[in-house]
């Protein structure tokens, strides 16, 4: 009997490891320290709605190291209850009628296409993608924190895109793509290690879209209110010129082809 014991455990606690090597903690996501400091945000050589170039002063955060997977944002719809028109409270986290969702809903449950674990949360909506960051203990980065991260911070190598000058080493878009997304990581990383700030899928962040001050700011949130929510980083189905670390994006908060995010903690 006690041999029959013995075997059971063993076999509870195998089982036990694989659930917890197949299933992905919330807890476990990986965070990058992002050490505070200042840079230019901003370009001089483009689109006008990126200037003026102005000094910015950020304190230390810590921004997730990829975009927040299908996987991950499935537990949070289906941990907190969701179902496919109004989410909660009246609020649509997710648009399943969306080709580029990778979600779907089934015996009341939402569950990721076979395959497409590891890509990008996509047709996520600005509440969604904040809902998912509280739910995890975080935040949206600001559109300043995005760009600092994605510049390198206080390793950065002034690159063109998020960790290089040539886009098809960090960065999915519509020249090598096929225009769909990609799993998260194939690409290079940037300085500090975070991969897909470049392409792969569009990124809310916090802020309202508006005009850049034209003096310096420290830990700058954008304004009060407005029509259009940023989006940061370019994504598969635009051309490289788009998925540079200063071009700005904007979608109404409602809208989510092709967009995802990332989550940034204290």
């Amino acid at each position: 009997m006690k041999n029959g014991l013995t075997i059971i455990t063993a076999l509870l606690l195998l089982a036990c490891d694989r659930f917890s090597l197949n299933s992905e903690d919330i807890r476990s996501l990986e965070w990058v320290t992002v050490k505070g400091g200042s840079f230019l945000m901003g370009s001089l050589d483009l689109k006008t709605d990126e200037q003026p170039v102005h000094w910015v002063t950020l304190s230390t955060f810590r921004i997730s190291r990829h975009e927040i997977t299908n996987t991950r944002f499935c537990e949070f719809l289906n941990g907190v209850g969701a179902d496919p028109v109004w989410i909660v409270g009246d609020t649509n986290y997710i648009d399943l009628s969306l080709t580029c969702c990778q979600l779907t809903w089934e015996d009341s449950m939402f569950s990721v296409m076979p395959g497409k674990e590891a890509y990008p949360a996509v047709g996520v909506t600005w509440d969604g993608a904040r809902a998912w960051c509280r739910w995890a203990g975080g935040r949206l980065p600001t559109e300043a924190e995005w760009e600092y991260a994605a510049r390198g911070g206080r390793k950065s190598g002034h690159h063109v895109y998020a960790g290089s000058d040539s886009a098809d080493l960090v960065a999915w878009h519509s020249g090598n793509s096929g225009g769909v997304t990609h799993p998260v990581g194939l690409k290079e990383a940037n300085e500090l290690g975070i991969y897909d700030m470049s392409g792969n899928a569009w990124e809310w962040v916090a802020d309202w879209l508006g005009p850049y001050p034209d003096r310096e700011a420290v830990d700058p949130g954008g304004p009060e209110s407005g029509a259009f929510k940023v989006t940061r980083g370019g994504g598969c189905g635009v051309e490289a010129g788009h998925c540079h670390v200063a071009f700005r994006g904007a979608s109404y908060p409602t809208h989510g082809r092709f967009l995802g995010f990332r989550c940034v903690k204290e």
